[in-house]
């Protein structure tokens, strides 16, 4: 057999490619890690939330009702029934997120396959993976779409469309967005093909539409089951996160516009060193792929290369959110140019020229980076933010230096902190000592580690658009009642929550300010020197030492506010 033949039978291995992106995911994963699990990136940001979203879930809120929930219902019972068998804890979500990462290492693998890319799409998903595996997910919610997309991709190179919209309706369920989109074109190329061979009848359209509308009723049943056909009713379609969308001008040409067009300091060097330069070239490259493929109807995975192309479309047009959204589905346009690979050899080349510009060794901190929205927008320079963003993932590398510039916490609930990070809080923590306190956060779960410290939460998101009335209702409760104010995220939600604003800045104001949180205590429980006013014995807050833990955070001791 000759050497070329054993390299075209390895690149169809499924387990070999397995095995090989598998270790490349944990690579990353262990890398990552501390930046991951860093206080200040975990705590009072996104992956946080899903803590807090269980706590309502287990306290009898109701999902889009009682809290605000913008993502599907079947992410919401994957945290539930996980969180009941792992724990509720940041670990137990790490664990969660690098089993889901191998599930989508699996669908990239069935990808790949599928596309009989050979080696050089093996190359290419080798090269990318940084961006096709984040190995810490925003939500479950996120998690599972990109598993379920990508899976269903999978299926539809393999020719099996019926399975393909099997997965798309669980796209759906997990987070209403792309997935209505890419059933929609499932099922146009489904009728587009039934009308070329004159089949086109109810019985044959049934047919292929059966398992995937099994799939859809069975599955709004258990969660209407589960969490109520409310709850079911509010999430089945994205009307929150088009109304968030809306009052924080989210779009590719407006919040978004930052990443692919940065206003101050823009050069090539901007392009070469960040993400976006790949990006934009690769998009580019998958939208003249498929017109050249239409054109000359060439028809080696073209319907995957199509699909690809009009996904990236809508996001881009439609979906797109701020700076950091084409985190979402990185995936599509890597996918999209694996399905071009075989189009011919100048194409490939091409390609995986384009692979080589994503800077594979500056995605360390990525996710950290995504995780600080309230950074590129604080102050007036939101342009100035993103580009220091956006260098600060450049400037990342796949090392270990994460690990030596931060350590682990007791005081910060076992979390990762650098030594700044570390004197902040246990700084707070002082601040807030025998006083009624509480934490206002755009999301986040800081309350849970801190029980003794911090009045429950009562809000999932506080953000414009999407906050539910009854939300700020009880947040503005709790600030009647503190006496302290943390502000982890910075200040941008006293901007989008004007009634919020204007209740801090009349009865409160700053004693504290770091680089990732501000303190505000109550004007009239100062001393003239402008600290606050001891008040042991309110029996709201206990004090912690210096290394001390944090309080457990099971839930079932925490009541409801």
């Amino acid at each position: 057999m000759s050497k070329s033949s054993k390299i075209e039978i390895l690149s169809q291995d499924r387990r070999f490619i397995f095995g090989l992106f598998a270790v490349e995911v944990v690579a990353l994963a262990l890398m990552r890690l501390p930046a991951s699990l860093n206080f200040f990136g975990f705590a009072p940001f996104d992956a946080g939330n899903n803590l807090t979203a269980e706590y309502f879930v287990r306290h009898g809120y109701r999902a889009a009702i009682d809290f605000s929930y913008p993502y599907g219902l079947l992410g919401l019972l994957a945290g539930h029934v996980w969180f009941n068998l792992a724990g509720l804890t940041p670990w137990s979500y790490e664990v969660a997120n690098w089993l889901m990462s191998l599930f989508i290492v699996w669908g990239l693998v069935r990808v790949v396959v599928a596309l009989r890319a050979g080696l050089a799409g093996v190359l290419l998903f080798a090269l990318t993976m940084p961006i096709l595996v984040f190995t810490q997910y925003l939500t479950f919610s996120h998690a599972l779409e990109a598993a379920f997309i990508i899976h269903a991709l999978a299926a539809q190179a393999a020719r099996n469309r019926s399975q393909a919209l099997v997965w798309a309706t669980l796209a759906v369920l997990a987070k209403p967005a792309m997935g209505l989109f890419y059933g929609l074109f499932l099922i146009g190329f489904v009728v587009l093909d039934m009308y070329r061979a004159d089949e086109l009848g109810w019985g044959s359209f049934v047919k292929v539409l059966a398992p995937a509308s099994a799939v859809a009723v069975s599955g709004s049943l258990i969660l209407a089951g589960v969490f109520g056909i409310r709850s079911l009713a509010a999430t089945i379609l994205p009307f929150s996160a088009s109304r968030e969308y809306g009052a924080l001008h989210f779009g590719f040409m407006h919040a978004g516009e930052s990443f692919w067009w940065p206003q101050q300091r823009i050069s090539l060097g901007y392009y070469v060193q960040s993400v976006a330069g790949f990006y934009v070239l690769a998009t580019l490259l998958l939208l003249a792929g498929a017109l050249w493929a239409c054109a000359f109807r060439i028809r080696s995975n073209l319907e995957v290369l199509v699909t690809c192309a009009l996904l990236q479309v809508v996001f881009i047009a439609i979906l797109w959110g701020n700076q950091f959204s084409w985190v979402y589905y990185s995936y599509l346009p890597v996918i999209g140019l694996a399905a071009a690979l075989r189009m011919d050899r100048i194409w490939k080349y091409a390609i995986l020229a384009c692979a080589l510009l994503m800077p594979a060794a500056k995605f360390t901190r990525l996710l950290i980076v995504h995780l600080e929205p309230a950074t590129a927008v604080s102050g007036g320079g939101q342009h100035d933010g993103v580009t220091a963003n956006l260098q600060a993932i450049s400037q990342s590398s796949l090392s270990l230096s994460a690990w030596f510039d931060s350590k682990r916490e007791p005081a910060m609930a076992g979390l990762w902190a650098t030594p700044d990070q570390r004197a902040q809080w246990l700084k707070v923590l002082a601040l807030v000592r025998g006083k009624p306190a509480a934490i206002l956060e755009t999301d986040g779960c800081v309350p849970l580690f801190y029980p003794a410290v911090f009045m429950p939460p009562v809000s999932l998101f506080l953000i414009a658009g999407l906050t539910l009335p009854s939300e700020v209702s009880r947040t503005l409760d709790q600030v009647n009642r503190a006496d302290t104010l943390v502000f982890p995220t910075g200040l941008r939600l006293l901007r989008e929550l004007p009634q919020l604003g204007a209740r801090v800045n009349a009865d409160f104001q700053p004693i504290f300010r770091g680089n990732d949180v501000i303190v505000f205590g109550r004007k009239s429980a100062m001393v003239p020197s402008g600290e606050p006013k001891s008040a042991p014995g309110t029996g709201h807050s206990a004090p912690i030492a210096n290394g001390q833990k944090p309080g457990r955070y099971w839930l079932g001791s925490q009541a409801a506010s």
